[in-house]
């Protein structure tokens, strides 16, 4: 190891900052300029930056997402000991060993198929439209908060078939997941951050038992009877899958919507050139999603 990887950056480095979370470009560009692989005492981990250095920590089989196989990691609780939100995230597809990463990503795919990808699109047309006739035409709106902040996890209780008088509850499940895995929270702020999970979780069984004795041809259905060489997907693997679901889909939608319209308002020649020819809007999502990631920091990697 080098004498500059055994270099601490936390005098300049702290990701929870107004200025890393509005432009964390300078601050990872010095990274990789000054310090590629370097020490986070914050986070007691290792920062590396740099395209290949970042590939090649990708391909080692060495390293994984299951913090379980670290080699340092506390022993795990046992099953019945684990609260809803530990069992959650005990199957979530972002931390699961490779294996049944796979696995479940095999089981899961017939559920995104492209006919029920296209019944959804019709889905989320009526619910955006809805969503703005209950805004009506005021002179101005907060499009954060009215828009961009609720239309992603309403879009994922349409495709999982909450129904629409539980969408609060289905909210307060989709902000569990996506605010319980911040690494920075303390142990008070996380058990406030999960407390809606369980009411979430037995919405999603309820609705899953009922879909086991009445099968349809929708996206829930679609994974009950996905089957690959006799294995197939149990309640809380579903339950973890919508979980994964909820953490890359709502909360990178949320920051795309924001993202977009706040560039589309600073290069309004960029918004005109959208309007007047609509296949650059697909360009546009990919650029936005590209430049204004959600996620200023990568996952972590475990040593096993």
């Amino acid at each position: 190891m080098s004498e500059q990887s055994n270099i601490s950056v936390d005098h300049f480095f702290d990701p929870s900052s107004k200025d890393f979370i509005h432009d964390p470009v300078p601050t990872l560009e010095r990274l990789s300029a000054e310090f590629p692989i370097a020490r986070f005492e914050a986070w007691q981990a290792w920062l590396v930056t740099g395209h290949q250095n970042i590939i090649s920590c990708l391909l080692d089989r060495r390293l994984s997402t299951d913090f379980n196989l670290w080699e340092f990691a506390p022993a795990k609780k046992p099953f019945e000991e684990m609260d809803a939100f530990e069992k959650l995230m005990n199957n979530n597809l972002f931390f699961l060993d490779r294996k049944n990463h796979l696995r479940l990503r095999k089981l899961a795919l017939p559920a995104f198929s492209p006919r029920i990808m296209e019944k959804m699109k019709e889905r989320f047309t009526i619910l955006v439209k809805e969503r703005f006739d209950e805004i009506g035409t005021p002179e101005s709106f907060n499009f954060g908060a009215e828009i961009a902040e609720i239309v992603p996890t309403q879009a994922i209780a349409s495709l999982v078939g909450i129904p629409r008088d539980k969408f609060p509850i289905f909210d307060s499940l989709a902000y569990g997941v996506v605010r319980g895995i911040n690494p920075m929270l303390t142990p008070e702020e996380r058990q406030e951050a999960i407390k809606g999970v369980p009411e979430g979780l037995d919405l999603l069984n309820e609705l899953i038992d009922e879909r086991r004795a009445n099968p349809g041809d929708d996206f829930l259905s679609t994974l009950i009877l996905a089957e690959d060489e006799g294995s197939k997907l149990s309640n809380l693997e579903m339950c973890a899958l919508v979980g994964a679901v909820l953490g890359a889909g709502s909360d990178t939608a949320v920051d795309l919507h924001s993202y977009l319209i706040k560039n589309l308002l600073q290069h309004p020649e960029q918004h005109h050139a959208l309007m007047a020819d609509e296949t650059l809007v697909q360009g546009a999502i990919s650029e936005t999603l590209r430049y204004e990631s959600s996620g200023k920091t990568g996952l972590a990697r475990y040593a096993s």
